[in-house]
């Protein structure tokens, strides 16, 4: 698969144990912009979902996903694929459910990071 650049906000999580974790990150997408993110809840693999392309090219996600496995341990992400930051695997290994915030954290706080598209 290849890489996109995705712009996110780093953020921290508490994990199964209650403590906070860093390395986490948040994406914003507006309207039929930006990206999303999915977490392979197998082994905690991040993938990119451009929402113009998925949009617009197609097919919807959940379709993409029957013919898509995880590139790091090879479950089908039909199945371990999930929403993320909102389904989250811990560094325990632990999945866990995070509530999405509806306030945009300030630009100057996102950072650039490559993902694996799945578009």
């Amino acid at each position: 698969m290849k890489s996109e650049p995705v712009r996110c906000w780093p953020i921290s999580l508490a994990n199964s144990a209650g403590q906070l974790e860093d390395g986490h990150w948040i994406t914003f997408p507006e309207e039929n912009q930006g990206h999303d993110l999915i977490v392979c809840i197998g082994c905690g693999h991040l993938y990119a979902v451009n929402i113009t392309k998925m949009v617009y090219v197609g097919p919807p996600l959940n379709e993409k996903l029957k013919t898509l496995s995880c590139s790091q341990c090879g479950e089908m992400l039909c199945r371990s694929g999930k929403q993320y930051p909102e389904t989250f695997r811990d560094s325990n290994g632990v999945v866990l459910a995070y509530e999405r915030p509806r306030e945009i954290p300030a630009d100057g706080l996102s950072v650039v990071r490559d993902f694996e598209q799945l578009y």
